[in-house]
């Protein structure tokens, strides 16, 4: 069975449940990866924020690594995001499994286990961004993009992992043959 009738042959709910993690992955990764959670303009230039550097756009200055930096409540967000990102990306991949893999099709410990990371995920991203937004908002007063995005994940993947428990409690699932 080719991944194409193994789509198809999945359940609604499943379906559902797989593309909602699908879209909570991109939306993770973009976060996890940009440096726009704050954008602040300056007089001269634009000062980008992410979660593993600062940039500007001005010519002297560049990027600067954001990583290990001294500020506790910075590192407890960039501790969240990790939390996050690792668990949506499991959980995405169990489903992925859950759906195409052959000997995992219809196991209800996997769709379980995906549901579960699908919530944890959104819990820490939700956490991450709370902090974050907590802390900076009013200090730089400009949240951008990618943390909204950080929060569109959060919420997504808690939605995915309800219809993930929804498909798992009903007797649709992935059909084997």
């Amino acid at each position: 069975m080719g991944v194409k009738d193994s789509f198809t042959g999945a359940a609604t709910l499943v379906k559902a449940a797989l593309l909602l993690a699908l879209l909570a992955n991109l939306c993770s990764w973009i976060s996890f990866t940009t440096t726009s959670w704050i954008q602040q303009e300056g007089t001269t230039s634009t000062l980008h924020v992410g979660l593993w550097r600062l940039c500007s756009d001005s010519a002297r200055s560049g990027c600067d690594m954001m990583d290990g930096q001294g500020d506790a409540t910075f590192n407890a967000v960039q501790a969240f995001a990790i939390f996050g990102f690792v668990a949506l990306n499991a959980g995405f991949v169990l489903f992925l499994l859950f759906v195409f893999w052959e000997s995992c099709k219809g196991n209800t410990e996997a769709s379980l286990a995906a549901a579960i990371l699908l919530f944890v995920s959104g819990g820490c991203w939700m956490l991450a961004a709370i902090i974050f937004g907590a802390e900076y908002d009013e200090k730089y007063n400009d949240l951008h993009y990618s943390y909204a995005l950080a929060i569109i994940a959060a919420i997504i993947a808690v939605i995915g992992g309800v219809v993930a428990i929804l498909a798992r409690g009903g007797s649709s699932g992935v059909s084997s043959s």
